[in-house]
């Protein structure tokens, strides 16, 4: 590649790039330091989907969306839990919150529809060159059409039938997930915290594993495994070593680690 000054030159450079199509969101080269996944390397999937979002709301003035993972899943070429767990970290972020709505077609109730909230603030805080007054007018702007939003969303919510029992139903039963969960949550930190000699832990006592100990283990290998590959590992490890036990949740920790290294 030749630097050169001449327009002449630069004019040939510019006549074959224009007939190309380029379409696409602008991305902030801070963003790719910002937002990290727990290994420390940048989290595309998590930047791809807010740079999405951003320039929808550059495009209408909205914050609230009706996308779900799907969306993002085909547009990127995501694979589906790729894209909900990116979504779970901005919402973790505080950069975005799910709200899951019933929506009215045609006097055809749709329950459990997905609406991502753009939080513009925090996502102006990402960027350290955004001056102070500039941010204030554009986060008074943003809140005003939040309310104008809601105003209107709740009028439509009044108009549109309750929602089913089944739907009732399925709350409840992820009410009861998440307290399973819990339970297992707080058994993995009894096995942690009280290693008893007589007490041993399995491979299957620990699946599946819970979301802070896949970070944990994320950080500690130094690679980016997804929380379906790993939870496959440890069920295969399972199987294959069925009488293998630790004292406590800690050289468990570390007996994953070496393993995930060594692949």
């Amino acid at each position: 590649m030749i630097i050169t000054q001449e327009d002449r030159a630069c004019n040939k450079a510019r006549s074959k790039t224009s007939k190309i199509s380029v379409s696409g969101n602008i991305v902030p080269h801070n963003w790719y330091h910002n937002l990290l996944r727990p290994c420390g390397k940048s989290d595309t999937t998590a930047i791809a989907i807010l740079s999405e979002l951003v320039f929808l709301h550059r495009y209408n003035g909205s914050t609230e969306f009706q996308l779900n993972f799907g969306y993002f899943a085909r547009k990127f070429n995501f694979g589906l839990s790729q894209a909900k767990d990116a979504v779970v970290r901005l919402e973790k972020l505080s950069l975005l919150k799910r709200d899951l709505r019933t929506v009215v077609v045609c006097g055809r109730p749709f329950v459990n529809e997905m609406f991502l909230i753009l939080n513009i603030s925090n996502v102006l805080k990402l960027n350290p060159n955004n001056k102070t007054s500039d941010q204030n007018n554009f986060n008074d702007s943003s809140e005003r059409d939040v309310k104008k939003f809601l105003l209107a969303d709740r009028k439509q919510c009044t108009s549109s039938p309750e929602i089913s029992s089944d739907n009732i139903d399925k709350r409840e039963n992820n009410k009861k997930s998440r307290s399973t969960e819990s339970n297992f949550n707080s058994n993995n930190s009894l096995a942690e915290e009280t290693p008893a000699t007589n007490c041993r832990f399995s491979f299957a006592s620990f699946y599946p594993l819970a979301q802070s100990d896949i970070d944990n283990l994320q950080n500690l290998c130094g690679r980016e495994f997804s929380n379906c590959a790993i939870n496959e590992i440890l069920l295969s490890l399972s199987k294959k070593l069925p009488k293998h036990s630790f004292p406590h949740k800690k050289a468990f920790i570390n007996y994953m680690t070496k393993a995930l290294c060594k692949l």
